[in-house]
């Protein structure tokens, strides 16, 4: 996700319902803070974590940020929150896992 601010525990990244066709095992989520062009790589879930970790709206739904604000989903959307992420500090963590 591109963001304006560092990356927060509270923060959410959001998944278009479209990719979930996808044959993958883990989902690697990023941040990119335009602001200060920081690249950050958040953590990882496997496919099976995420569908039980993440928040899920149909497109057409409302839902609202922590901030107050809201907005009308225009595909089906998962959310995660960061602090359900595990840590990815190298490939090792995801090999650990995996066995």
């Amino acid at each position: 996700m591109t963001r304006t601010v560092s990356m927060q525990p509270h923060y959410v990244h959001n998944f278009i319902g479209y990719q979930e066709k996808y044959n993958v095992d883990y989902y690697i989520f990023a941040s990119y803070n335009k602001r200060n062009d920081i690249f950050t790589i958040c953590g990882y879930v496997s496919k099976e974590e995420f569908k039980l970790l993440a928040d899920f709206y149909k497109k057409g739904d409302l839902h609202y940020r922590d901030d107050g604000s809201s907005f009308v989903s225009r595909a089906p959307l998962y959310e995660i929150m960061q602090s359900k992420l595990k840590s990815l500090n190298s490939s090792k963590d995801i090999e650990e896992n995996i066995k």
